[in-house]
């Protein structure tokens, strides 16, 4: 058996040039750091009007006529020419030319980058501010065809908490106002509402991530999830990751276990702090890992 090749890191581009190019681990990407500077082009020499294309001799000097070059032979390339693709048709790095990795930064089974725990935590609040406003807006569509749910607020009742408040600055209503206040139509609100909210959620962090590795969060935020050999986690995989988090937020409201619910829900989403393959405890279950996806490259079909 050959040597295990090169770790994934940075290293000198070898198309040449003083930029790095992304080596993840088994094939080059298309990740330079930092890109080559476009081309400046130097000004053409204008002609003095009149006078023909050529080298200008001295003056009483007759130019020679300008050698014309043959057309290039479509003979084999020269050696020193620069092939189009060096990502895929150059050999792999050598090990003592690597850049470390950044501080803080992980690799995965597959030596790909895995993404930080603020790239997630970003991916995770744009997934859940997406899916809750989305809600809201076909909640309140349905509500204005089929006639709305009903009061949300009791009006009397919160017409006389306020003439209160302002009668006695600092009042503090009781927990039977308090109940009185709640209107006919606020929990079947909040059911629907927790209802499609939960469909949402599942169409994002199951149906997306199993047929493409990324939730929407993850598109926005360049991450993907896949499983050890780069592939994307499919159903299985990507609903066991999903049910956790989903059930330990369900679990929050019932006394007395919403507690522990809660303290297990955090320590979730806490542990790729200090895992050192960045991963959640969900991800530990469904064996996945969150990937840098800019930066490894396609999945494996």
């Amino acid at each position: 058996m050959g040597e295990p090749g090169p770790s994934a890191g940075w290293y000198p581009d070898p198309a040449g040039g003083e930029r790095m190019r992304y080596w993840n681990g088994r094939a080059w990407t298309t990740h330079v750091s930092p890109p080559d500077p476009d081309p400046v082009e130097e000004p053409a020499t204008n002609p003095l009007p009149g006078s023909p294309p050529g080298p200008v001799a001295p003056t009483g000097a007759i130019a020679p006529p300008a050698a014309t070059e043959p057309p290039p032979s479509s003979g084999p390339e020269r050696p020193d020419a620069r092939p189009t693709a060096p990502w895929l048709t150059l050999p792999p790095p050598t090990s003592a030319n690597a850049r470390p990795l950044p501080s803080g930064q992980r690799l995965g089974p597959d030596g790909q980058l895995l993404a930080g725990w603020w790239r997630r935590f970003a991916g995770y609040l744009i997934d859940g501010v997406l899916v809750t406003l989305v809600a809201v807006v076909l909640l309140l569509v349905v509500a204005t065809l089929t006639g709305g749910f009903g009061s949300l607020v009791d009006s009397a009742t919160w017409n006389d908490l306020l003439a209160k408040s302002e009668a006695n600055p600092g009042y503090q209503p009781t927990e039977a106002e308090v109940r009185r206040l709640i209107g006919p139509g606020l929990l079947p609100f909040i059911g629907w509402l927790s209802v499609l909210s939960l469909a949402l959620s599942f169409l994002n962090g199951v149906v997306l991530v199993a047929v493409g590795g990324q939730t929407i969060g993850d598109r926005v935020v360049g991450t993907r999830k896949v499983t050890a050999g780069r592939h994307v986690p499919g159903f299985g995989a990507a609903g066991l990751r999903w049910l956790i988090p989903a059930v330990l937020s369900g679990l929050q409201v019932v006394p007395l276990v919403g507690v522990v619910a809660l303290a297990g829900w955090i320590l979730d989403y806490l542990w790729p702090l200090w895992d050192p393959r960045s991963q959640a405890l969900h991800d530990k279950a469904a064996h996945t890992y969150v990937e840098r996806s800019a930066l490894a490259g396609p999945v494996n079909r």
